[in-house]
């Protein structure tokens, strides 16, 4: 039974980021419903740690990578910058 993301996430006040973890993932269902919100960004539990390993490899600036998370919808890593891990294993 799909748990309704956006209605937890929209308990918050208006002035914060609103940002829900999905582990392992989200269903079709949340990630269709995001498509129509202007403040509630989902990111899956993979798109975050690698966001969180191109800060620490230094490939992302944190302000960068916490722009890419507050960014309203479903946070994909094709729109976040900076190499891939695996890209930065290889060098």
């Amino acid at each position: 039974m799909p748990i309704d993301i956006m209605q937890k996430a929209t308990g918050f006040s208006s002035e914060f980021r609103r940002v829900s973890l999905g582990k392992p993932a989200f269903d079709e269902h949340s990630k269709l419903k995001v498509l129509a919100a202007d403040d509630v960004t989902l990111v899956e539990h993979f798109a975050f740690m690698e966001g969180v390993l191109r800060v620490h490899t230094g490939a992302v600036l944190p302000e960068a990578f916490l722009d890419w998370l507050g960014t309203p919808g479903l946070a994909e890593l094709d729109r976040l910058s900076g190499a891939t891990t695996l890209e930065f294993a290889q060098k």
